[in-house]
């Protein structure tokens, strides 16, 4: 394994807070979450320990503030 693959593995490992996303549509307001290491839309329904499509461990704390 390379140095490079060995620091993405540790960056992965790190608990990190999903990212709150504001959304406005033409009479609506949302807000949606996203992965912070990949970008990728989460459901907040399911509040996975781990992202599903790149394994970055999240925290869903944000969901309480």
């Amino acid at each position: 394994m390379t140095r490079e693959k060995e620091l993405k593995e540790l960056r992965c490992r790190e608990q990190r807070k999903v990212l709150a996303v504001a959304d406005r549509g033409e009479e609506d307001f949302w807000v949606y979450y996203e992965c912070p290491a990949c970008n990728k839309r989460l459901s907040e329904f399911d509040e996975f320990n781990y992202c599903p499509y790149c394994g970055q461990k999240l925290d869903w704390s944000v969901l309480d503030d």
